[in-house]
């Protein structure tokens, strides 16, 4: 009897491993070669024992002070489904920016005339499974069959709220440049994307893009798609620039020293686009609080800030609209002109001037 149960406990084993490896939402696999790449490019500080790390050198900045500082008493989810509005990709001008947010951390600016897709996750579940896990609070705004050409996506990490398997495949044939941290190419791969349309990259590393710079710039995450493979990919924040412009993302990621580095690289920023959701004292060091992306921002030097990363799933604890509330009271405290603050509906799209942009609203609290 118990040759046989530890036979099934062998055999179950061996089939969770194969399942894990297998499984097509699970992504691609590092390989032994990948490993040895990844160390000879990447700085030992933070790749080390075949695995991603945040470094030293980035101190971590957060004490847990905003977690206590919950202004919303809604549910962690609404009610009722959140109104979305219809994009607008009709022609724009190449000298302004156009800002489309889908929910969460999902949006598409339109730059330099080229159309730029950040984290698209469109499906309803943030879930390796489309019968299990959060689901999206209201309908997603957008598909991928209703969005203009795509010039380039990018993809800040590889978790399942920022990277979609189901959409790959129809976005694939619509984008002409995927730009994601290393690790993440071995996911599109094995989707099917060409690896010639794939440019991975490490922090700090620069590439031209028809006449954009992309920068891809740290972040204090991590990565990983099921049990085996965690940190295996890397995580990043990006900065989008050409002579106009200077736009950042900061991806997920806790508060640390990277934002002044960054600042010191690339100086001010015209607009930054911040994610302030799905925070907890539990890990405070992976994703800010909503007062902490205030400070993040302005140590940017932002000249026009928005919050990401809420108003799609629950993934925390906090109320559904806690990190709007957070976000934009703080906002208010510490600047005395809150013009610059943009907080468009889900799908709405706002132009971005130099000379001011549309004006937006608290539309959240309207709803339950």
């Amino acid at each position: 009897m118990l040759l046989i149960i530890l036979g099934i406990l062998v055999g179950l084993f061996i089939f969770a491993i194969i399942f894990l490896k297998t499984y097509p939402s699970f992504g691609g696999q590092v390989t032994n070669e990948d490993r040895k790449k990844f160390a000879s490019r990447v700085s030992s500080d933070y790749y080390k024992d075949e695995k991603f790390t945040n470094g030293d050198d980035f101190k971590l900045m957060t004490n847990g002070s905003g977690s206590n500082n919950k202004y919303s008493t809604k549910g962690t989810s609404p009610k009722d489904e959140l109104p979305v509005m219809t994009p607008d990709f009709s022609a724009k001008d190449d000298d302004n920016v156009y800002y489309t947010w889908f929910g969460h951390s999902s949006f598409l600016l339109h730059m330099h005339g080229l159309n730029i897709l950040i984290d698209p996750m469109f499906s309803k579940k943030s879930s390796p499974f489309t019968w299990v896990g959060p689901d999206r609070f209201s309908k997603c705004p957008v598909s991928v069959k209703t969005l203009p050409h795509i010039d380039a996506v990018f993809y800040s990490h590889d978790h399942y709220d920022h990277l979609d398997y189901e959409i790959i495949k129809d976005l694939d044939r619509i984008t002409d440049k995927f730009y994601v941290p290393v690790g993440i190419d071995k996911h599109l791969i094995r989707w099917g994307v060409d690896k010639k349309k794939i440019q991975n990259m490490t922090w700090w590393e620069e590439f031209d893009y028809k006449g954009i710079k992309i920068a891809c710039t740290p972040t204090q995450h991590f990565s990983g798609r099921n049990m085996i493979d965690s940190n295996e990919t890397l995580w990043a924040s990006i900065a989008l620039m050409n002579e106009n412009w200077k736009i950042y993302y900061s991806g997920d990621g806790g508060m640390d020293e990277r934002f002044e580095k960054i600042h010191d690289k690339y100086g001010d920023f015209d607009f930054s686009i911040m994610e302030c959701g799905q925070y907890s004292p539990s890990w405070s060091g992976v994703h800010m609080f909503p007062e902490e992306a205030v400070d993040a921002s302005d140590t940017l030097g932002s000249t026009y800030t928005t919050p990401v990363h809420w108003g799609a799933f629950v993934l925390s604890s906090h109320a559904w609209d806690d990190s709007a509330e957070r976000f934009t009271r703080d906002y208010e405290d510490k600047h005395e002109d809150t013009s610059n603050l943009i907080t468009p509906e889900i799908g709405q799209t706002i132009c971005i001037k130099h000379d001011g942009v549309t004006e937006t609203k608290y539309w959240w609290k309207d709803y339950e």
